[in-house]
């Protein structure tokens, strides 16, 4: 997990002053902006169970939260990336308002286009991409096994990754199977925003920068499901000097 380390590292003991489990995101508000990740919680520690410092979470500088990132609880984990994102994806910094469909439809048009997770929308480039196919833990119809990714995610020129992979921890092997010439984008909401991932083999980061961290927040509480959310903005950031035609 160096991808994990290398981004904990640059995160500074800043203070929080909120954080917000909710049942499909998690939320970390600090000094430095409002950070969203999905909340993942396959492997919570029984029903009676919690994480370390549940309570006091706030008490913690921002660092201290961004190092959950490495737990094995993933409601830990969470939290750690949305303490991460807390630090790299603040407005201030100026990413291109861009969404990250739009930049797959421009690198998928005659290619052959993997995911790795099952989006919601990916049955929309079925018309676009040469081939398609679905890489899924949990396989949905018609997906392919994530057990068999050594073997075929090598052969596709564009690899969508779900951003969860770097709070479950299945990142770096994902990034190892794929091709090195192929086009890699990381995607959603638990994605950082931070250069550090293009020395790690990504090409294109898409995730979001919390514009209204109070709409944000209440809608994290209210169980708001992604895709319905407001107060954030979708945003693009391309590996330096790269064109998505270059692949």
């Amino acid at each position: 997990m160096d991808y994990l380390n290398s981004l904990i590292e640059l995160v500074e003991p800043i203070p929080v002053r909120d954080v917000v489990v909710g049942i499909f995101d998690t939320v970390v508000v600090s000094d430095m902006a409002a950070g969203l990740a999905s909340t993942l919680r396959d492997n919570y520690p029984g029903p009676h169970g919690g994480i370390s410092n549940g309570g006091r979470l706030t008490s913690l500088s921002l660092r201290e939260l961004a190092k959950l990132a490495v737990s094995d609880n993933l409601i830990e984990a969470s939290v750690g990336m949305a303490a991460i994102n807390s630090f790299f994806n603040s407005p201030k910094r100026g990413f291109q308002v861009m969404n990250g469909i739009d930049l797959i439809k421009a690198v998928a048009i005659g290619r052959s286009l993997a995911f790795i997770g099952h989006f919601p929308f990916v049955n929309m480039f079925s018309d676009v991409a040469d081939r398609l196919a679905v890489f899924e833990r949990q396989p949905m119809d018609g997906d392919i096994p994530s057990s068999e990714i050594p073997s075929e995610l090598p052969k596709f020129d564009v690899v969508v990754i779900t951003s969860t992979t770097l709070t479950n921890h299945t990142f770096g092997e994902v990034i190892s199977h794929s091709s090195p010439n192929s086009f890699k984008i990381l995607l959603g909401p638990s994605t950082p925003l931070s250069p550090v991932l293009f020395d790690y083999g990504v090409d294109a980061l898409c995730g979001t920068v919390v514009v209204d961290t109070e709409l944000a927040v209440r809608h994290v509480k209210e169980a708001v499901p992604f895709h319905d959310f407001n107060g954030i903005e979708h945003v693009t950031f391309l590996r330096d000097g790269l064109n998505w035609h270059d692949r």
